[in-house]
């Protein structure tokens, strides 16, 4: 019997250690797995359709203003306040000193930044870290900050002071933000620009055969074939009703080619001149919108134009043309009007009533007959009035700055 107990002590002895080991090892494989399981992340490898990597951070920044609106022919209008701020900018990047910034103006939008003003207001915990003096690049669509000092997370630049110009079509769109100098636009003003006709009023009186007919304002003008102001065939069109046929007050008129008369005195809004000719003869155009020139023939003779806006700022871009007799006269309104380049004056001039601003971009300025200031203001500038010729002045007791007598 004792023998027979011993057989079977063996003969269980070896399987129940056996157990204990497998059952340790066991144990301990799963506690292996399962802390690595939890520190490791599964990274995948080739052929097994993932692929892993480290995730890199981004610039972070943002760009705002306000809604604006504009109309075609607007003279220079100063822009609602741009904000924009670095939230968060990736290390080494962000907005910084080999940058800058630039707000662009986007290709649906026919406007362009004014130019000849370059000193804006920058307000904001990072108006020290750029400098107030900017300029501009992509013939004038593009507005340049130079920066300083490279911005910090929550930084943020208000920028004012500032103006839109030459709104030529109608668009909508929104500016645009970059901050490498590489064309990138990392952020879009949430708020649109928009460039409209100007409001006008179309009167049905009724006709023939079809029960209707419309008269009315057409905002803009453009010069179809060579001939009279007031004929509506040099326009396109086949009667002779001012504004209706051919351009009258208030309306929107571009010279792009051929040659248009005047042959009495007409009226128009604004004036772009970029090719062909217009000839005066001894008429007055009366204008009361901007006069811009960049091409083609002015012929004034012994012709005038007057400008006779009641408010806004108007300019005056003669580029290199003369004029003959320059009068300015705002009826009694707020009007202000700006050259924007040297102006010539073979005839006379004369300020009866609104502002003459040659303080904002201080042009030279020639008369060669008569200067009289009835009334009005007059803003000199730096730069000087010469009087060409035997020259006729009342000054009206104001302070015209340097002025020069050529034949004295």
């Amino acid at each position: 019997m004792k023998k027979s107990e011993d057989i079977n002590l063996e003969k269980y002895k070896e399987p129940c250690f056996l157990f204990k080991i497998i059952r340790v090892i066991v144990c301990f494989v799963f506690i292996f797995q399962s802390n690595f399981a939890y520190a490791l992340n599964y990274l995948g490898g080739s052929e097994d359709g993932y692929d892993a990597g480290v995730g890199g951070t981004m610039d972070s920044v943002s760009i705002s203003s306000s809604a604006q609106s504009f109309e075609f022919g607007d003279g220079a209008t100063a822009i609602s306040e741009i904000t924009i701020e670095q939230e968060y900018g990736a290390p080494g990047a962000g907005i910084n000193t080999e940058d800058d910034i630039r707000v662009k103006i986007p290709s649906d939008l026919d406007m362009i930044w004014d130019s000849s003003d370059t000193a804006a207001i920058v307000t904001g915990s990072a108006s020290l870290k750029v400098s107030d003096t900017v300029s501009f690049e992509d013939s004038d669509a593009t507005l340049v900050v130079s920066v300083s000092t490279s911005f910090s997370d929550s930084d943020y630049l208000g920028i004012s002071g500032l103006s839109f110009k030459s709104f030529n079509s109608v668009g909508t769109s929104n500016l645009e933000l970059e901050i490498d100098n590489a064309g990138t636009t990392v952020a879009v003003d949430s708020y649109e620009k928009t460039i409209t006709l100007p409001a006008s009023t179309v009167t049905f009186t009724g006709g023939s055969e079809d029960g209707y007919s419309a008269s009315g304002k057409t905002q803009a003008w453009y010069l179809i074939q060579p001939g009279s102001w007031n004929i509506g065939a040099t326009w396109g069109n086949a009667g002779s009703t001012e504004g209706v046929d051919y351009p009258g007050a208030g309306d929107v008129v571009t010279i792009d080619g051929g040659t248009v008369t005047l042959t009495g005195d007409q009226s128009a809004g604004g004036i772009t001149i970029s090719g062909g000719q217009i000839s005066f003869g001894s008429n007055t155009l009366n204008v009361d919108g901007d006069w811009t020139y960049s091409s083609g023939t002015v012929d004034y003779s012994t012709g005038s134009v007057n400008f006779n806006a009641a408010s806004g700022t108007k300019t005056i871009t003669s580029g290199g043309q003369t004029f003959y007799n320059l009068t300015i006269n705002d009826g009694g309104g707020t009007a202000t009007y700006q050259p924007a380049d040297t102006l010539d004056i073979n005839g006379g001039f004369t300020l009866v009533d609104g502002v003459f601003d040659l303080a904002t971009n201080d042009p030279v300025m020639h008369v060669a007959t008569t200067f009289i200031l009835s009334g009005g203001t007059f803003s000199k500038g730096a730069g000087t009035v010469t009087f060409d010729g035997d020259v006729t002045v009342n000054a009206g007791g104001q302070n015209l700055g340097e002025v020069i007598f050529a034949n004295y």
